[in-house]
């Protein structure tokens, strides 16, 4: 293992202990932490010299996937922590090499370690001294410093000068094994450092063996013996059988067994290789299998991607992606816009000067408690219209829109949200827009966001209080909370006046909750104000107040209370209907069938009644007048009509609605069909006036920047398809009683109730 340089504290990755891909991405997220990087300084100094840099998106996304990441990125990366020479990398690359094709990590052996034996012999040459560095080996009867080396003459070594001396490398021969200088058959003394005759020169020898090994053949343990033996009585030790000393050649029998060692040998080695083989390959294959199995199961779990933020719950997907994971992600239906989404992001973060927003909504209806009704489709393409809007126009920061889904009926807020809540830093994240409909999960999902200092922009949420004083559900301020939408309050009011002063007997039909249970603030809102509107509690009759939950069922009890409707101690002629638009049909089912169905009725309902089909039979009967009512922004016919001050504004949007988005076309029905797409635009448009407000300062806008744009942003700044209007000190437009409008379904109201006095 290397160590990290100087003036860095911890432990440099190990790459020889890399074994699996989590391994090296977790490798070179070491790396950045050793340098003490962020995201943000390893992607501005990731140019490899080809130009293109790494974003903070790639390395964050690249972070959460399974995947090996490619050469070019780790090349990319390294460049960012300063290892920019090839040196430098190689070690790097050669791990990421040995990962893609699969091989197994390198032993790492010390070069001066020798493995030890695992019958506990000793090695025959572990109990040689150790040569000194120099490969000289100093004679007993000589001084320190005048011992010629092994294949020199001492003339020779006293005649060259110093420095020919200190260049030359001798080669390293070990010294012999006894105390005492051993004797020629001659009779002259030799010194440890000589060749006796016949045998051939050491030095070549050494030479040929190479540095640091010894050229000998290890003892036997009976010739150890026989040669301490002789040694001992001080004669030559002679020659062991077979050896080439003194001339004498190897017998028959000893090449024999020689020969069937060396064969015994090599079937060994055969043996052992095959069994290393088939071990090897079967590791591999198991490691192979349980790889792709822990894909498999990775992917189904995070709807058929390698991207954790995305998780599947109950057979939805669920999470944030930019658009990057798959067109399909989200279902079929939201194809289109996401292809857009993710061909507009690429291009964004290419530039580098951009800043993320997210589009925060329940981008599912599977669930039979649903309340969308597939109006997510249309608003996720307003959201999308506005982006690629404001990415056309000359101003800066672009616009990276990402995009998290709560799920059905918002289950899975928390999640969603505790992930948008992590963009803050590497993802650039500034604001959250959209934040699905007025209910528990909202609120929930807009506080754990004011926590984390997140601007947020709401585009359908509607009841009253639902904003930054947060009186909506009395529990603290929602600070950072604006909205687009026309606030309950606002749209009851204009119904009172639209409803005149003629005396009617109204009932009330209520409902505190939602499909799951959880509270219904939109339905609680329309209660509140049905009660508490002067020009509308007036007509109250207070027998007839009936309250269902939305939890028993098809119907919920409306033909009941319809059919009560007609014994009543007063006559009804009017209904405040406090409920979602998903069981408003049963109601007129109800109110068509009952007994008494030939008297007018009026149902006076909220803004979500925009997306019920006029169409319906039970609007159209013609023994059974019924007439509903609602205010809302002005409809498609009224946006275009010249009456609207603001035409331009809308026509602007349709044009840039209906257009190609890369290659992808919007269908023209849900410009007509909700008004989603209308709110879901301006929200967003909303948020990035105020990012663009806040990039005017020369750097790259954070949170807190476009936070303070947000709510400054009065005197009509925002120039949305609804029209133009501002944002005020609660979070709240400011132009609603200019845009407010009273719809009416089904049959005409009769010019005075019959019950008028």
């Amino acid at each position: 293992m290397t160590h990290p340089p100087n003036g860095q504290n911890g432990t440099w990755p190990d790459l020889s202990a890399v074994r699996t891909k989590e391994d090296f991405r977790d490798a070179l997220d070491k790396l950045r932490e050793l340098k003490n990087l962020t995201d943000r300084q390893v992607a501005e100094a990731s140019d490899d010299g080809s130009g293109r840099k790494l974003t903070t998106t790639k390395i964050s996304t690249v972070r959460k996937q399974y995947a090996l990441p490619a050469r070019e990125f780790v090349i990319k990366f390294l460049c960012g922590c300063g290892l920019r020479t090839e040196v430098e990398q190689s070690p790097w690359l050669t791990c990421w090499e040995r990962l893609r094709d699969d091989k197994p990590a390198p032993v790492n052996v010390q070069r001066d370690e020798k493995p030890a034996l695992t019958d506990g012999r000793e090695d025959a040459n572990s109990a040689l001294p150790e040569v000194p560095r120099d490969g000289k080996v100093p004679s007993p009867e000589a001084p320190s410093g005048e011992q010629a080396s092994p294949g020199t003459s001492p003339e020779a070594s006293q005649g060259a000068p110093p420095d020919a001396k200190e260049r030359e490398t001798p080669a390293q021969v070990p010294p012999d094994d006894g105390p005492a200088s051993p004797k020629t058959p001659g009779g002259k003394e030799t010194s440890p450092g000589d060749d006796p005759p016949g045998a051939p020169d050491r030095a070549r020898t050494a030479k040929a063996v190479g540095p640091g090994e010894t050229g000998r053949t290890p003892l036997k343990e009976g010739q150890k013996r026989a040669v301490a033996t002789d040694r001992q009585s001080g004669s030559q030790a002679s020659p062991p059988s077979g050896s080439t000393g003194g001339g004498r050649k190897p017998s028959a029998r000893l090449l024999k067994a020689l020969a069937g060692v060396t064969v015994l040998l090599v079937v060994a080695a055969l043996a052992g290789w095959a069994w290393h083989y088939k071990t090897v390959a079967y590791d591999r294959l198991r490691d192979a299998k349980n790889t792709q199995e822990e894909k498999q199961k990775f992917r189904k779990q995070h709807c058929g991607t390698l991207n954790s933020s995305l998780v599947t719950v109950a057979g939805e997907c669920t999470g944030v992606t930019d658009g990057s994971d798959g067109a399909a992600v989200f279902g079929d239906d939201l194809k289109p816009v996401m292809t857009a989404i993710g061909a507009e992001n690429r291009n964004v973060v290419e530039s580098g000067d951009y800043v993320t927003v997210a589009f925060l909504a329940p981008l599912a209806s599977k669930s039979a408690n649903s309340l969308t009704f597939g109006q997510y489709v249309a608003e996720l393409e307003g959201a999308y219209t506005a982006v690629e809007e404001e990415n056309r126009k000359n101003s800066r920061p672009k616009i990276r829109l990402v995009v998290a889904n709560m799920g059905s009926s918002e289950k899975q807020w928390a999640g969603t949200v505790g992930l948008l809540t992590t963009m803050k830093k590497d993802d650039r994240l500034v604001a959250v827009t959209g934040l699905g409909l007025s209910q528990g999960e909202s609120v929930q999902a807009a506080r754990a966001l004011s926590k984390a200092d997140l601007p947020m922009v709401g585009d359908l949420i509607t009841a009253d209080g639902f904003d930054s004083t947060g009186t909506v559900d009395h529990k603290g301020a929602i600070d950072g909370l604006a909205r687009v939408a026309l606030p309950n309050r606002d749209q009851l009011t204009a119904l009172s006046k639209d409803l005149g002063t003629a005396r009617r007997n109204a009932a009330l039909i209520r409902t505190g909750l939602t499909p799951n249970g959880s509270k219904d603030l939109y339905t609680e809102s329309l209660n509140q104000g049905f009660q508490g509107i002067d020009g509308l509690e007036k007509n109250l009759d207070a027998s007839a107040d009936f309250r269902f939950d939305p939890r028993g069922g098809p119907g919920t009890s409306m033909s009941s209370i319809s059919e009560d409707l007609c014994h009543s101690d007063k006559k009804i002629d009017t209904i405040y209907y406090a409920g979602r638009v998903k069981y408003l049909p049963d109601l007129l089912d109800g109110l068509a069938t009952r007994s008494c169905h030939t008297e007018h009725i009026t149902v006076v309902a909220g803004s979500d009644t925009a997306g019920f089909d006029p169409g319906t039979k039970s609007l159209h009967v013609g023994d059974a007048p019924i007439t509903v009512l609602y205010a809302n922004f002005r409809n498609a016919a009224q946006l275009r009509s010249p009456d609207n001050p603001a035409r331009n504004l809308y026509e602007a949007f349709v044009r840039d609605f209906t257009a190609r988005h890369h290659g992808q076309r919007f269908d023209a029905d849900h410009l007509t069909d909700t008004y989603w797409s209308l709110v879901a635009h301006d929200a967003v448009l909303t948020a990035a006036t105020a990012v663009h407000r806040a990039g005017g300062h020369g750097a790259l806008p954070n949170r807190y920047a476009v936070g303070n744009e947000l709510f400054a942003l009065r005197n009509d700044a925002v120039a949305g398809a609804t029209g133009h209007f501002g944002i005020d000190k609660n979070g709240n437009r400011t132009d609603t009683t200019r845009v407010v409008t009273v719809h009416q379904l089904g049959h005409a109201l009769p010019e005075a109730p019959e019950n008028d006095s």
